[in-house]
């Protein structure tokens, strides 16, 4: 049945153009599908040569106007490609960099009104973010690298895939060498997210990404890389948090966040301060910040990171039998988060209006 399904694409293979061909060729670099101006940037590729392969059943487009192709002839074609070596090592490289770019412009809208958007994106694309990171490590690109992990742990964590992050940081951690020093920055940011992914969504001991931390911040500090600096203390402020020391952790996060609004992007400020609060809740003091926080979160303008302080503090104050005032809060929150479609904090705060009305009856 091989044989025959062989021969068929090799009679329907000698039937395209050269051009055609070469266009085959230079797609079957994406996995999971691609969109045209990808097609045009990564494989030279226009639209009119894509309708073309459409007509002949080379490639499929689906109703968003996204282009895929059978994994038949995705395998039959990549065998293709391998005759052509130069080629094909050129089109990995426009692939990986045309997806580090990618990543540069979309993590920005993360936990923005797009972010569902975003997100739906990011799933789609994930088949070609997997093979531009393989490409990256196989090449030991150690410019790329850093910004790459970046991103690629806001999304795990908008996704709550923390599995699948620990695993492609801990792939990286693998091939960087520690002992090479133009490594140190790529390697510093991967040990850094292996260990945040492995703290947030993991359930083992927290001294082993505690000591990823540290070693990754001890490559980092020395280059004066204040944004994975950002990152390492962010995610140490998280974990030694686990462990009761919450004076620590405030120390941590606080200078997390100085430095994000510094360097970082809304929705890393934003996940800086839900822990940061997390955190203060813990100690002497709490009711008092929530006025002063809750002006800093409403003048940073981001959609979610001020939905998940509103309900964690109106939680707080109807606990309190502040209930008018939580009530506030929790209203504002749930309209907020409703516009996101955040669906498990929407739960929560609909949680927190049903106890409010329960206080409420007594």
């Amino acid at each position: 049945r091989h044989h025959s399904m062989q021969s068929v694409f090799e009679v329907s293979w000698q039937r395209l153009s050269d051009e055609e061909q070469r266009a085959l060729r230079k797609v079957s670099i994406f996995q999971g599908g691609f969109e045209k101006e990808a097609a045009q940037t990564v494989a030279d590729v226009d639209l009119t040569l894509l309708l073309s392969l459409l007509n002949k059943s080379f490639v499929w487009r689906d109703n968003t106007g996204r282009f895929s192709q059978h994994p038949l002839i995705l395998q039959y074609v990549g065998q293709k490609a391998n005759d052509y070596p130069e080629d094909k090592k050129q089109s990995e490289e426009k692939h990986g960099l045309y997806y580090a770019e990618w990543f540069s412009k979309k993590a920005p809208d993360l936990g923005t009104l797009k972010n569902n958007e975003i997100l739906e994106v990011f799933e789609k694309e994930f088949p070609n973010v997997r093979r531009a990171w393989n490409w990256m490590l196989r090449e030991k690109r150690v410019e790329e690298i850093p910004n790459f992990a970046r991103f690629l742990s806001d999304f795990f964590t908008a996704l709550l895939n923390g599995h699948e992050g620990t695993e492609m940081f801990r792939q990286a951690t693998l091939v960087l060498d520690a002992g090479n020093p133009q490594h140190h920055r790529a390697l510093g940011y991967a040990l850094i997210q292996q260990a945040y992914c492995e703290s947030m969504f993991g359930r083992g001991d927290i001294a082993s990404p505690i000591k990823m931390i540290e070693h990754g911040l001890e490559l980092l500090e020395p280059l004066k890389d204040y944004l994975g600096i950002m990152q390492g203390q962010f995610t140490l402020g998280i974990v030694i948090r686990e462990r009761g020391e919450f004076v620590k952790s405030k120390e941590f996060l606080t200078s997390a966040l100085e430095l994000a609004k510094c360097y970082g992007h809304s929705f890393e400020i934003g996940r800086i301060y839900s822990h940061l609060i997390i955190t203060e809740f813990q100690l002497d003091g709490f009711a008092d910040l929530i006025e002063p926080r809750l002006k800093e979160l409403r003048e940073l303008g981001h959609p979610l990171a001020l939905g998940f302080p509103l309900t964690f503090f109106g939680s707080y104050l109807v606990h309190h039998n502040r209930l008018e005032e939580g009530e506030k809060l929790l209203l504002e929150s749930l309209e907020l988060l409703q516009k996101l479609q955040d669906k498990s904090f929407i739960a929560f705060t609909l949680n927190d209006l049903a106890k409010l009305a329960y206080k409420r009856s007594l």
